[in-house]
């Protein structure tokens, strides 16, 4: 008997956005992560801040890599996290 032909994946299923809404998206995605790098760049070297740091890193990479799949709700979540998280580490005293 032959073993059972593998699954493919099935397609990723994504809301239809009408032209305003991918354009709003596109928008806050850019100015999310244009913000989150603008401000790891002003988070002082630390230690305990490294994990925190990397995270954000991931987040803007994860988010790139959605835009780059034409996921724009997933790659502005993820970009709005990690600004939200890099301008916590900006904000935090040296």
């Amino acid at each position: 008997m032959a073993p059972p032909a593998a699954a493919s994946p099935s397609p990723q299923l994504r809301p239809l956005l009408t032209t305003e809404q991918e354009t709003d998206l596109n928008r806050r995605f850019q100015r999310s992560l244009e913000q989150a790098e603008k401000s790891l760049g002003r988070v002082p070297p630390h230690r305990q801040q490294e994990v925190s740091v990397e995270r954000a890193k991931a987040f803007i990479k994860q988010a790139q890599q959605a835009q780059r799949q034409g996921d724009l709700i997933r790659a502005t979540s993820l970009a709005e996290r990690a600004e939200l998280l890099a301008s916590e580490l900006a904000q935090t005293p040296r």
